[in-house]
């Protein structure tokens, strides 16, 4: 006679199926949601969109990359240039805005030799781009940094006047 009472057993693989599975949704729990390179949304972005130009044309194609500042809690950010030098910054989750902070600027665009754009879809590297704009407008010099942009909980728009010569 069976005794009604007890539980049923599992097999060998059905216990490592619900170890693997428990795995799994703890792993999961820890993680957190992201969206993109394991970058978590905050819930504090702030809308920071500009303009950018380049002795005083608009500058197409440039890559603006937004660095904390000693004693922001922000990860920072970047944003691209379309043909009339606007831009929009996102969050590196791919989220659009910026956390509130203080933040350094570089710019950066990448090019052919022959001083064409880069063709959609090759790596840079792999085509042999350079970089076309002046060094100063490239590097981080925090002591010297002359491209700043302070975020806070209002939205803002930011217009970047660089000059090729150093000021």
């Amino acid at each position: 006679m069976k005794n009604s009472n007890t539980l049923s057993s599992t097999s060998p693989t059905q216990h490592s199926r619900w170890t693997l599975l428990f795995g799994l949704c703890i792993t999961a729990a820890v993680a957190g949601c992201s969206d993109a390179d394991g970058y978590v949304t905050p819930v504090d972005l702030t809308d920071i969109t500009g303009t950018v130009t380049l002795d005083g044309e608009p500058l197409a194609g440039a890559t603006l990359s937004f660095i904390p500042e000693t004693g922001t809690t922000g990860t920072g950010g970047f944003a691209l240039t379309n043909d009339s030098g606007q831009f929009d910054a996102q969050h590196y989750s791919l989220e659009y805005g910026l956390e509130p902070g203080s933040y350094d600027v570089a710019f950066s665009r990448l090019q052919m030799p022959d001083g064409k754009p880069l063709p959609s879809g090759i790596d840079a590297t792999d085509a042999g781009a350079i970089e076309s704009l002046p060094q100063h407008l490239v590097e981080i010099v925090p002591e010297n940094q002359p491209y700043r942009v302070v975020v806070t909980g209002d939205s803002g728009d930011v217009a970047f006047e660089l000059t090729s010569k150093r000021k």
